[in-house]
């Protein structure tokens, strides 16, 4: 298992798509329906009312000034438009079922999307494979945004402050410190084993078809929550890291314990941590003294120079030590083969595999060396590695990554949105949408290697 989502990550790509989408959704119908009277027309990109930008696998959230706005792929309705519209919406564009109300966080799933409105109710929408659109029971049916109205006991699900997408689940948190999830808790057929996701005890591979509280010792209060693929995890209002979920994947957990179906607190860190960052197989908390903690299967994905593959397991979390960051570091975030912190002076610098120019500094994997040119990247074997963090941006304000996705964005302080690394289904928002079978083929074709200025609207 330690393997298994490593190795099998890009045929699940492929085969999670072919078992979760009709035939049709496959057709090569690139086109876009209408323009966004919302869209910004600042000529020098720099974007007011900009609050949040939310990065997938295939797609691109915005909000600004409350209202959110999809990029990319809508195969499967996840960027909330109808079929109608088209498999491609670019540029971003409101979302115009919900364009009459305010919203205050967004993220995505795999295939499937979710938005927190400022009442405090959630809105999902795309696929329902798994139970993700928290309505009781799981369908193959696509869906335009509808509203989870009701929690597992039939209570009115609200007072929501954030949410998160795994890849086929989703958490919140409430105002009242509380978390709850719904979705996948188990083996999905393809690669991906989410198993103890339900946070309650249950160890059975099931659906969890409504928000299910999950349950935490009393006292402990829930401040910040995240996800993987696979594994949850939240910070307490002591500082204290929780994880669960993942099945036998025990040290992305970092706890030592061997059960996924408990929350555990970590051992080993600090008190007092500010935020955590959870990627596909290593995961980082950031302390008060803005240092960095890293644990997970892939140790070389965390920077640590011993690491003689991607597989070294780090089964507790560990203090990292970069010269360039210790005691700076103000913000920390994941991508799917990458991760970049933000230092207190507004320099960004990244590091980790960069074979579709993920970490921004200008390395990237040349397919067309390859014999024959193909799409041949394995997923698994960090090709490419940066293993020590390098600068690639200065006078950033937020950086925004996840582990879904292979690029990432950040706005600077003027404003600015800049974006870098894989660019299928046009998600990085320059404008650029390569043909399907070219992507396929010349992958680097599309790429982009350096943080370049977007503007996305």
């Amino acid at each position: 298992m330690k393997r298994l989502l490593q190795q099998a990550r890009w045929l699940a790509l492929i085969a999670g798509m072919v078992i979760l989408f009709s035939p049709e959704l496959f057709s090569d119908d690139l086109s876009t329906n209408g323009s966004d009277p919302l869209a910004t027309s600042d000529s020098n990109s720099v974007t007011n009312g900009l609050n949040k930008i939310a990065i997938g696998e295939y797609m691109d959230f915005f909000i600004v000034d409350g209202k959110l706005k999809a990029l990319g792929s809508n195969r499967g309705n996840e960027a909330g438009f109808p079929k109608e519209h088209g498999n491609i919406n670019i540029p971003a564009q409101t979302i115009p079922t919900l364009a009459d109300r305010t919203f205050i966080d967004v993220s995505c799933g795999g295939y499937q999307a979710i938005g927190l409105d400022s009442t405090g109710h959630v809105w999902v929408w795309g696929c329902n494979n798994f139970g993700e659109f928290g309505i009781g029971a799981p369908d193959k049916e696509l869906h335009l945004p509808k509203q989870i109205e009701t929690d597992i006991n039939g209570d009115p699900f609200e007072d929501v402050v954030s949410v998160i997408g795994g890849f086929e689940f989703f958490l919140a948190l409430k105002k009242d410190g509380s978390v709850w999830v719904w979705g996948s808790s188990g083996f999905d057929g393809v690669i991906y084993d989410s198993t103890g996701m339900c946070g309650n005890g249950d160890k059975t591979k099931h659906n969890v078809t409504r928000p299910a509280k999950v349950i935490f010792p009393d006292g402990v209060t829930i401040t910040q929550i995240d996800a993987s693929w696979t594994m949850a995890a939240a910070l307490d209002s002591t500082g204290g890291v929780w994880t669960w979920g993942g099945g036998d994947a025990v040290e992305n957990r970092g706890t030592g314990n061997h059960d996924p179906s408990t929350p555990t607190k970590l051992p080993k860190l600090p008190s007092g941590i500010k935020s955590i960052a959870i990627g596909v197989n290593w995961n980082y908390a950031l302390d008060s003294d803005g240092n960095l903690w890293g644990w997970g299967m892939e140790g070389a994905y965390l920077g640590i120079k011993e690491a003689q593959n991607a597989y070294m397991p780090i089964a507790t979390p560990r203090k990292l030590n970069f010269p360039d960051l210790n005691g700076h570091v103000k913000a920390v975030v994941v991508s799917q083969q990458s991760s970049h912190a933000l230092k207190d002076d507004g320099t960004l610098w990244g590091w980790g595999a960069s074979p579709m120019g993920e970490v921004g500094d200008g390395t990237a994997h040349d397919w067309t060396k390859t014999n024959p040119p193909t799409y041949a990247w394995d997923w698994h074997n960090g090709e490419d590695m940066i293993m020590k963090p390098v600068q690639v941006l200065d006078d950033v304000k937020t950086v925004y990554g996840s582990s879904q996705a292979a690029y990432v964005f950040a706005v600077k302080n003027d404003g600015t949105i800049w974006s870098w690394g894989r660019n299928k289904t046009g998600v990085l928002g320059n404008g650029v949408m390569p043909p399907s079978n070219d992507a396929a083929i010349h992958p680097n074709k599309w790429d982009v290697a350096k943080p370049t200025q977007v503007k996305p609207f």
